[in-house]
């Protein structure tokens, strides 16, 4: 039998395993399902609508007039290294931040913010 074909799945499962095993850790905050978004609607969810969707917020402020809810999270995501031939890249940092405006018990405004940051 040919060394070629060995080689050539040597390097295949290689490959293979140096793309797996991706990690993603919540650092700060709470984690929210961006998805269950689209069921908020201006005017008419309520705070426990959206507490019902995504939770209790990480933090809340606001003034006499409105009452802000923000929800949270900075992500690390990290590749880990497979045997000694894989590449390592160090972590990368990304945040998402949802800042909910309720004026009375109805949301009045949503302002999504999110950006990657820099490696470590």
């Amino acid at each position: 039998m040919s060394a070629r074909p060995i080689r050539l799945a040597v390097l295949l499962l290689l490959a293979v395993g140096c793309e797996e095993g991706l990690t993603v850790e919540v650092v700060e905050g709470r984690d929210y399902d961006e998805v269950r978004l689209v069921a908020i609607h201006r005017g008419s969810s309520t705070k426990a609508d959206v507490r019902e969707l995504l939770g209790e917020p990480w933090r809340r402020g606001g003034r006499a007039a409105a009452e802000e809810w923000e929800y949270y999270a900075r992500i690390r995501t990290t590749k880990p290294r497979f045997l000694l031939l894989c590449p390592t890249s160090p972590p990368s940092h990304s945040y998402k931040r949802l800042i909910i405006t309720f004026k009375q018990d109805f949301v009045d405004a949503v302002e999504r913010q999110g950006t990657a940051l820099e490696e470590e």
